[in-house]
């Protein structure tokens, strides 16, 4: 003997199913509003970027140089001709 599902219970889990999706598609189209984004404006003449800069320091004695580690923010400038 086979038993059919009854279509009030598949309308119940379609209705589910749809409101769950409806659901969880509002809450990341919410969460996605909530993004801040930080832009950073800069003139045409002007380029932001980041890099490293490694840096010999020569005696000009001739003579040995002390080392020593720091770490610092340094602005690099130049203009060109």
């Amino acid at each position: 003997m086979t038993d059919d599902v009854p279509k009030t219970i598949i309308l119940s889990l379609l209705i589910l199913t749809i409101l769950i999706s409806v659901i969880g598609t509002w809450t990341v189209m919410d969460r996605l509003n909530n993004v801040k984004v930080q832009y950073v404006k800069t003139s045409p003449e002007e380029s932001v970027s980041e890099g490293r800069v490694k840096l010999n320091v020569i005696n000009p004695d001739g003579g040995d140089i002390e080392t020593s580690t720091a770490t610092g923010l340094i602005t690099l400038g130049y203009e060109v001709p």
